[in-house]
């Protein structure tokens, strides 16, 4: 397991990661657990299993399937005999050297879990920081403001933020286990740490770490091992924007529920769809699996539509991460300000028909999948 399933901090419903290892093949090793699965799913046994894709050309090859209501993702890589006998345990980044950059990035997230795991151990707080990691990671989902897709902070980025919050509250103490902070303690603190931290200053568990950051690192999170990459480079001004505010919000929440003046639920409340104007991106496809296709199309794309409206001055378009069903149909929005001129309306406008336009031109488009933005 890697992840948040290693990390004890998954969100029921939330995906299974798991990692295999091999001396082998690896894309030998996903493409017949792929094929094992299909006839599993072709013979509808037991465990129902609706639906296996195979990314096997994506960056970072993977294997996702559906097995009843829970999606698995399942990632493989090549190592030598030693790592495959040492890992998670007794490895650095720096013994995976060896390894293809596909290889060396499935073990990495093996490795960061491993990293924040040992951490969280260390100083007492293992069963709060998962506590805490559920909590953020729920209030991103509900807020629409968690994925690196959409240049917001991903599900890693947020587990280091709950374990950096916990090691700042928790390392206080001479003796962790003389004192027990309360999960809701140490949430408060997180948020509070988050919402106040100046950025662009970049967050981090180690803090003799000398990272190096792109120039336009807005909100840097580094990762606990070296060389200490910003786990949050691929922001835009819109989304860090959006994010201070949402941590600004929440702080404020936490310290009311806290003193017993507001409800904890508040915190996790639904953000409203409703918002005008917007931009609406709907995606159609005949099939789950062409569908699943698309939205992985759609997730390596958004980013260029989002910096394309970021161009027009200050103009700050808020994406809302969370997919919603229509029918076969899913659909994402991305908020514009109220205020929005019928100049940067067309630009809108002529952004949507490009990123449209893209989609019809990709090569591997599924039969019958298409794409609509429409300004609301």
């Amino acid at each position: 397991p890697i992840g948040s399933l290693a990390q004890g901090a998954r969100l029921r419903g939330g995906d299974l990661d798991l990692l295999c290892i091999t001396t082998g093949d690896a894309s030998a090793l996903l493409a017949g657990l792929a094929a094992r699965w299909q006839d599993a799913s072709a013979a509808q046994g037991a465990l129902p299993i609706t639906r296996v894709q195979l990314a096997s050309d994506a960056r970072t090859p993977a294997l996702r399937a559906v097995l009843g209501s829970l999606e698995v993702d399942v990632l493989a890589a090549t190592v030598t005999p030693l790592l495959h006998e040492a890992l998670p345990h007794a490895v650095t980044p720096e013994d995976l050297g060896d390894l293809s950059p596909a290889d060396r990035r499935s073990v990495e997230g093996a490795l960061l879990a491993q990293a924040l795991t040992d951490r969280m151990h260390a100083i007492g707080a293992t069963e709060t920081f998962a506590t805490v990691a559920r909590a953020l990671k729920l209030l991103a989902t509900r807020r629409g403001v968690k994925g690196a897709a959409w240049g917001c902070w991903s599900g890693v980025t947020w587990a280091i933020a709950a374990a950096w919050g916990c090691q700042e509250l928790w390392s206080r103490l001479d003796d962790p286990g003389a004192h027990e902070w309360s999960a809701r303690h140490t949430l408060t603190h997180t948020l509070e740490r988050l919402a106040a931290w100046p950025w662009p200053a970049p967050l981090s568990l180690t803090p003799t770490a000398a990272p190096t950051l792109a120039e336009h690192a807005r909100m840097p999170v580094l990762s606990p091992l070296a060389p200490f990459e910003d786990t949050a480079r691929f922001m835009t001004r819109s989304t860090a924007h959006t994010l201070r505010a949402e941590l600004q919000r929440a702080a404020a929440i936490a310290q009311r529920a806290l003193a017993s003046r507001a409800s904890w639920a508040e915190l996790f409340d639904a953000r409203d769809r409703g918002h005008t104007p917007r931009l609406d991106l709907t995606l159609s496809a005949p099939t789950p699996d062409a569908l699943a296709a698309a939205q992985g199309w759609l997730h390596g794309h958004v980013l260029k539509l989002l910096v394309t409206l970021e161009r027009d001055g200050d103009l700050i378009a808020r994406p809302d991460t969370r997919a919603h069903t229509l029918g076969h149909d899913l659909r994402h929005a991305i908020d514009l300000p109220d205020d929005l001129s019928h100049a940067a309306r067309a630009r809108a406008q002529d952004a949507a028909i490009t990123l449209m336009l893209d989609f019809e031109g990709w090569p591997q488009r599924p039969q019958g999948a298409t794409l609509d933005v429409a300004l609301a």
